[in-house]
């Protein structure tokens, strides 16, 4: 957590955070106005600060998944958020697989299977 500090990333959000919330809605209405076409075809992102920090947040969401799971969902959306505003890294799929996941837990089974497709 201290890493993501230093790389000016805010705390981590729970499950119970309004704000959380809401920002998977906007990530939800944004991935259903993509094609599947659109997010398969993203421009591969080239710069070695997002691909360290959607790494990072990979290697977190491991642990927290086992560890404090109500801080999972949060990981996931950065992920995916960082693949949309600067590209595809190496770790993006894995960030769509787990945001789906998320998706699937609330009730949206077909919006996660769509994002689990991509891996």
């Amino acid at each position: 957590m201290e890493i993501l500090a230093k790389l000016e990333e805010a705390p981590l959000r729970d499950m119970g955070d309004s704000t959380l919330i809401t920002d998977m809605d906007v990530m939800n209405v944004r991935l259903q106005q993509l094609t599947d076409d659109c997010i398969c075809n993203m421009q591969e992102n080239q710069m070695k600060k997002s691909i360290t920090l959607n790494k990072l947040y990979a290697d977190l969401a491991h642990i927290l998944y086992f560890v404090k799971p109500n801080l999972f969902a949060d990981v996931s959306l950065r992920m995916v958020q960082l693949t949309l505003s600067k590209g595809i890294t190496p770790t993006a799929p894995i960030g769509f697989a787990y945001y789906g996941q998320v998706l699937a837990s609330m009730g949206n089974i077909s919006k996660g299977c769509r994002l689990g497709e991509f891996v």
